[in-house]
């Protein structure tokens, strides 16, 4: 079986920003690092699957909550918030992000603030990490303009 490291350099980034976000995934864990090289790999043609967007959003949550849990360490934030019930769970997503973002020094006005924040509320349709994840019914989604904004948008926040 092939190391991580003999994965992507099989696997050329198609620009230097993404390269630089899986360094620095790489720094996190190399599970974070693995599914943003998987999810790249789909988006170079993803239409190779029919499923392919699904796919990409089950890795997009799964590389988010990574860099949240991260952060949330780096941030010095009290033990407490990981002790809650999850009945609470959705209010401490969003308390402990805020707490991320400022430690980070990213102000509410700035857009990735703003988009960050709408995930972790999953108040707009286009901006629910579940929505592309998980089907409608009983079709797969098709890749749209929608998805390729939210893709680009996704690895904004992960630079």
């Amino acid at each position: 079986m092939k190391s991580l490291e003999q994965q992507q350099k099989i696997f050329r980034f198609k620009n230097p920003k993404q390269q630089k976000i899986y360094d620095n995934l790489l720094i996190i864990g190399p599970g974070p690092a693995a599914f943003y090289l998987d999810a790249c790999k789909i988006m170079e043609d993803p239409n190779q699957f029919k499923s392919s967007i699904h796919i990409v959003g089950h890795l997009l949550r799964e590389i988010e909550s990574a860099i949240r849990d991260v952060l949330l360490l780096v941030s010095r934030r009290e033990k407490s918030l990981l002790h809650k019930k999850k009945s609470k769970k959705k209010i401490l997503i969003l308390k402990k992000l805020k707490k991320i973002l400022s430690a980070l020094g990213i102000s509410e006005e700035e857009p990735i603030y703003k988009f960050w924040i709408d995930i972790a509320k999953k108040q707009e349709g286009s901006k629910k990490l579940y929505k592309f994840a998980h089907r409608s019914g009983l079709r797969y989604r098709v890749l749209q303009k929608d998805f390729i904004d939210f893709w680009n948008k996704m690895q904004d926040i992960f630079l």
